[in-house]
Order: C-alpha cells, then structure tokens, then sequence
C-alpha cells in the first residue's frame, strides 16, 4: 500500500500455526492473549491507515477549497471593477470562463 504520512500497513495476517494454538490454549483453559493480539494487529493496522488515508484526503480537499476561494475571490473583483453595479451586459473577457470553472468546482 502507498504510504500516507511516512507510514503504511505492515503487519501479516497470522499464519495457520498461529491460528491453531489459540485452539490449543483453549482446550487448556488459559486465555490466549498472544495470539488474539496476533490476529487483531491487521485489522486494527487497517483501520488506522483508513484513518490516516482519511485526513489526508480531506486535507488535499481542503486546500484545493482554499485555492479556488482565493482565486474567485480575486477574480470577481477584477472582473467586475469597471462595470456599473446596475448593468445588465454580458462580460466578454477570458478571466470570466477561469471563474466559471472555480465556480463549478466548488459546487
């Protein structure tokens, strides 16, 4: 798996030498920590990238929100400098399709 955050999942499912001792420690009536630790590390190193895989996603969301903000925040004001608040013409310049597009994107 790629890593996410220097970090990526590492742990084997046990094998069936593993799997077979924690029958042999419940016909002796101890419980078998060991192996029940074995057996959970690769669920719980699964859910633990999800996470990480998570955050990251939102944060490449989150910045790619950001620039689409800034950018239509500076765009609409350039655009719409020179034009009477109470116009009604249609903008002719190629900065009005680049915010069309940003437009888009955030919805």
């Amino acid at each position: 798996m790629p890593k996410i955050d220097d970090r990526t999942v590492t742990e084997r499912l046990p094998d069936m030498h593993a799997i077979g001792m924690y029958l042999e420690y419940a016909e002796i009536g101890e419980p078998p920590f060991a192996v029940m630790e074995a057996s959970n590390a690769p669920g719980k190193a699964l859910a633990e990238y999800r996470h990480r895989l998570n955050r990251a996603r939102r944060r490449a969301v989150r910045d790619r929100m950001q620039e689409l903000v800034t950018k239509v925040d500076t765009l609409l004001p350039q655009l719409l400098a020179d034009v009477p608040r109470d116009s009604l013409e249609h903008l002719e310049d190629a900065r009005v399709t680049q915010l069309d597009t940003a437009i888009a994107e955030i919805e």
